[in-house]
């Protein structure tokens, strides 16, 4: 993620330790964490799940499954993030087939 993206030094950090827990495979363990940071509903929060949901659109299928994990729950998941902030179907504009 960019810096100049948020607020805070902390909330770049944060991103970057959730991206850092996807690459190790702990994907859900990041994605849990994720959700629990959106429920105060501060703006780099919702960015930084749409940046942790960014990253992992852009994995491979191969490694998503190998860390049980699926590209539709990638997509259920920034769903979940945006209706949390309220902004209903905007997930879709980030994916692509």
């Amino acid at each position: 993620p960019t810096a100049d993206l948020f607020e805070d030094e902390s909330s770049m950090e944060t991103a970057e330790g959730l991206i850092k827990k996807a690459k190790a495979g702990d994907i859900n363990e990041a994605e849990n964490e994720l959700f629990d940071l959106v429920e105060t509903r501060t703006m780099d929060n919702l960015l930084i799940g749409l940046a942790f949901y960014s990253y992992l659109n852009e994995m491979d299928n191969d490694f998503l499954v190998a860390n049980n994990f699926s590209r539709e729950e990638v997509r259920e998941g920034l769903k979940s993030l945006v209706a949390v902030y309220g902004l209903g179907d905007m997930a879709e504009i980030f994916f692509y087939d």
